[in-house]
């Protein structure tokens, strides 16, 4: 695989990608900063440390020779683990449509309840008993004072 299909593979859609490589010496450091879109605003706790996941850069040091060696596996790894954190944070957005929806439904049906309890009785009406349901005879009161029955 080249070097711009492995580039490549550590991005999302829409993201960027900066790529620096320094040397001082024999020594050789590659900086691979992914550069994210713009955050949605109001994002909660889970969401920030999520982001702050996905935008942090590998950084490598090391000769020439271990970059031959070892770059490609490196930049192959590290595009592994963004994919892993892009689809934590697709589910979380699955799930937080699913609970969007589930409290619309919950507050549509106490709405529809609440109605239909305005509109079942009028005023100062009692339910009628129903034939099927068989009613208990209502007991005497008890005669003995100190029964509790």
């Amino acid at each position: 695989m080249n070097l711009f299909d492995l580039l490549a593979g550590c991005l999302s859609d829409g993201e960027r990608l900066r790529f620096d490589l320094d040397r001082a010496g024999d020594a050789l450091t590659v900086v691979v900063q992914p550069l994210l879109k713009s955050a949605p605003p109001h994002l909660d706790a889970d969401r920030q440390r999520l982001r702050a996941a996905l935008a942090h850069p590998l950084y490598l040091r090391g000769t020439s020779e271990q970059f031959a060696e070892g770059l490609a596996d490196a930049l192959a790894e590290y595009g592994a683990k963004r994919r892993d954190l892009h689809a934590v944070a697709a589910d979380l957005d699955v799930l937080d449509e699913a609970l969007r929806q589930a409290r619309q439904a919950a507050h549509a049906q106490r709405q529809r309840a609440a109605q239909a309890g305005k509109n079942a009785l009028p005023a100062g009406a009692k339910p009628a008993a129903d034939d099927a349901v068989a009613t208990r005879p209502a007991l005497p009161p008890a005669r003995n004072p100190d029964s509790l029955f």
